[in-house]
Formats: structure tokens, C-alpha cells, sequence
């Protein structure tokens, strides 16, 4: 089954996320940042996955936009939603609500929380000020790799390693 990664991605933490789940993932993986190419089409692909860095509570816009214009699509796809930011527990699953529409939510077969890489040294003056407002002064790294590894498994569920590709 051929799957499509689409996310954005600020610093680079997120695509560490997705370089991670594309290597755990069976069949042939497209991933594509919506920074670099705003509208890849998922109809070629069985399984899609969406997600990006959550900052300041907020999903990316071209994500959003993403999700709106192909929502009908996705629906009929395997879908996989996830969320990289430093919220955990409770937090992570409000913020991972508040990202994504209800019904993309509720149809999504794999849902993950990735933990994030934050490098402030890559953050714009605004960033850095939202940034230690909420607390964080030096970069971090938290990327959680039993979550990335255990959504790909239900991504790649009943799909044999071979697609024929």
C-alpha cells in the first residue's frame, strides 16, 4: 500500500518525526512538507498521514488548508492524524482534538502525539518570545520514538511488505 506523509514542518523537529515513521512504515512512502509543495494529491495512495509542530496551540495553517480542501478524500482513505509538540498526558490529547477537524478525528485509524525536537536557536524573534512566555528558554529534544513506532503499526496494518511497487 502506498502511503503519503503530508506535514509541515518549521525547524526540522518535525521532520525527524517523520523520517523516524517513513523508516517503520511497510510499502512505499511519499512524504512531502507542505512548505515545499502546498498541494500533494492523495488520490494515488492508499494510506495518508497528516500532522505538524503544534505552536502556541495552534496547527499550521497550510495544514489546516490541507485538510479542508481534501477532507471528503481523506475520509476514504487509511488516515493517520498526529501532533508534535511538547504537551503530554491530557494536554496532548486537547491539543490534538483542537488541531484537527472532528470528523478527520473520528475516522482517522491511527492518532499519535510525537513528542518534538525544538531547536530555538532556528526560532524568528517571535517565535523565541512565544517560546519562553510558555516557559521554554533552551532547546529541547523529546521526540517520542514508542509513539512514532507503535502508529506506524496500525498505519501498516494488514499490508504486506511487498506492494508491488
Amino acid at each position: 500500500m502506498p502511503t503519503l506523509i503530508v506535514y509541515s514542518n518549521s525547524h526540522g523537529g518535525t521532520t525527524a518525526a517523520v523520517d523516524l515513521l517513513a523508516a517503520r512504515l511497510v510499502g512505499r512512502v511519499m512524504s512531502v512538507d507542505l512548505k515545499k509543495n502546498e498541494n500533494p494529491d492523495p488520490s494515488n495512495y492508499e494510506g495518508v498521514i497528516v500532522g505538524g509542530s503544534v505552536f502556541a496551540g495552534q496547527m499550521p495553517k497550510r495544514v489546516r488548508r490541507y485538510l479542508e480542501a481534501r477532507s471528503s478524500l481523506l475520509k476514504t482513505k487509511k488516515l493517520g492524524l498526529f501532533t508534535a509538540s511538547l504537551e503530554e498526558g491530557e494536554k496532548a490529547e486537547q491539543e490534538f482534538k483542537a488541531a484537527f477537524p472532528a470528523d478527520l478525528v473520528a475516522h482517522a485509524a491511527a492518532k499519535g502525539y510525537f513528542g518534538a525536537d525544538i531547536d530555538i536557536d532556528k526560532m524568528n524573534f517571535l517565535e523565541k518570545m512565544a517560546a519562553k512566555k510558555a516557559g521554554l528558554t533552551d532547546s529541547v529534544s523529546k521526540l517520542k520514538a514508542e509513539a512514532i513506532i507503535a502508529f506506524a503499526a496500525v498505519m501498516s496494518e494488514g499490508i504486506e511488505s511487498n506492494d508491488g511497487l
